[in-house]
């Protein structure tokens, strides 16, 4: 039972994150992908710094998607991702950056629901806005189904610049406050620069 529940989150975080960077991409190209722009595609952010899990606790281990998926684009990627040893749920970052005409800020809301298209049947639906790094953030926790299987998930998103970052938590609804703290530690260690 065990092996079946890290597959189908690993299958999980197959479909989430190429989902979400190219949803991020469509969402942020704007009218350059339909008219034309010399570079579409986003780029990953290398202007920040966060905790390693698999370097503070034996419970994670660092997932290494260029090995799971070798043709995936690369920025379809997450930057990072862990998986628990014991509940199989998996803690991400994900950056996205583009160039925009004057650097304008999206709306975290509407960069969420991009995220979370993908999701059926939302039982818990919670947002909260925060500060990180002293840039402003959007929490928001989701219990749902994705693939008819039933998960949670709480993601953090913040823009700083032309960069966006989705910070992701997903565990089974039973197992999601297991490892809450861990994924909270994991926000707050982010650092932008």
């Amino acid at each position: 039972m065990k092996n079946a529940n890290q597959k189908s989150l690993v299958d999980l975080l197959r479909f989430l994150m190429p989902l979400s960077t190219v949803l991020l991409s469509l969402f942020l190209s704007g009218c350059s992908l339909f008219f034309g722009n010399i570079r579409p595609v986003e780029e990953k952010s290398t202007a920040y710094g966060i905790e390693d899990l698999s370097r503070s606790s034996t419970e994670w281990t660092r997932m290494d998607s260029s090995k799971e998926s070798p043709e995936a684009p690369q920025s379809g990627i997450a930057d990072s991702a862990f998986q628990s040893k014991k509940t199989a749920s998996i803690i991400s970052i994900n950056s996205a950056c583009k160039s925009y005409e004057n650097n304008r800020k999206e709306s975290l809301v509407a960069l969420t629901r991009e995220l979370l298209l993908g999701i059926s049947e939302i039982t818990t639906f919670e947002e909260k806005n925060l500060f990180l790094d002293k840039n402003p953030a959007l929490q928001t926790t989701v219990q749902g189904n994705i693939n008819q299987e039933k998960m949670m998930l709480q993601t953090v998103v913040v823009q700083k610049g032309k960069c966006i970052y989705d910070l992701m938590y997903v565990s089974r609804p039973e197992k999601f406050i297991l490892n809450q703290s861990d994924f909270s530690r994991f926000v707050s260690s982010l650092r932008l620069k």
